[in-house]
């Protein structure tokens, strides 16, 4: 079990309303056959394109929005080593998928728009 501090919790319960109307689906990488792994993405409504973030546990990444980990970093005052904790603890409850606490896994702001 992973100990969070009370900001760390706080911020981890303004996550779950933010996403609360969210949902998990699937995707595939292009050009990937299609027996490569699924990327879980969650997703508001039918907006496929505009993932809220994505949980690709064939490379152990989390891509999020840069502007919802600046909204963390800022608004809740955490250090990057703190939203990566709280991101891994909401990916592990939404998907149930272990693999996210592994240490290596980072955060990828790469993807996203600002």
């Amino acid at each position: 079990m992973v100990m969070i501090s009370r900001q760390e919790e706080i911020a981890y319960n303004y996550l779950d309303t933010l996403y609360s109307g969210y949902r998990k689906t699937g995707k595939r990488k292009i050009g990937r056959p299609l027996d490569s792994q699924v990327i879980y993405m969650f997703v508001g409504g039918k907006d496929l394109k505009n993932p809220a973030f994505e949980w690709d546990w064939y490379d152990a990444t989390i891509r999020m929005e840069k502007s919802d980990y600046k909204l963390l970093t800022n608004m809740f005052s955490l250090v990057p080593s703190q939203v990566l904790k709280i991101m891994k603890l909401f990916v592990l409850n939404k998907t149930g998928d272990e693999q996210v606490m592994n240490p290596n896994t980072p955060i990828s702001l790469e993807f996203f728009r600002e």
